[in-house]
């Protein structure tokens, strides 16, 4: 149609277009980042322990959380093969928001977490500084001798 064509030659139709081309461009280089980074995986985890609840998958709707279920996600997501240095300080984030969340850690979750820290990030040089800070926030959840950092030798 004439009338169509003479409005995409005016100057500030082909300025949207070129407008609109940028954001497409810059939302589409977004979501690549995001998804590279798991950025959706550490928030949806990060909201599960902030909540106390979990998708029911099986149900639909919300389900209360379990230490069980906390401790899964959170191993889901520190196994996640990315030694990024962004991707090991979201993983130390989600771990200190598991301690909180969930009244501590045991000597045996302590051990599994410092195991997977070192496989997958293997050259980070704070992994021990930043389990070795878990004994300050002195939250207990099993009985005292099980914790790590009652038994860890400074």
């Amino acid at each position: 149609n004439e009338f169509s064509a003479a409005v995409r030659q005016m100057p500030q139709f082909q300025k949207k277009i070129k407008d609109l081309s940028l954001h497409t461009s810059i939302l589409i280089a977004l979501g690549r980042e995001m998804e590279a980074q798991h950025t959706v995986d550490y928030a949806l985890v990060e909201q599960n322990f902030a909540t106390s609840e979990h998708e029911d998958k099986e149900n639909g709707g919300m389900k209360k959380l379990s230490r069980k279920t906390a401790w899964k996600q959170l191993m889901d997501i520190i196994t996640v093969r990315d030694a990024s240095t962004m991707a090991f300080f979201n993983k130390v984030r989600l771990l200190l928001i598991f301690v909180v969340t969930q009244n501590g850690i045991s000597q045996r979750e302590h051990g599994q977490v410092q195991e997977a820290l070192y496989e997958i990030h293997p050259n980070e040089p704070s992994i021990e500084r930043w389990l070795a800070g878990l004994a300050k926030l002195n939250i207990a959840t099993e009985k005292e001798e099980t914790h790590w950092w009652k038994t860890h030798k400074k």
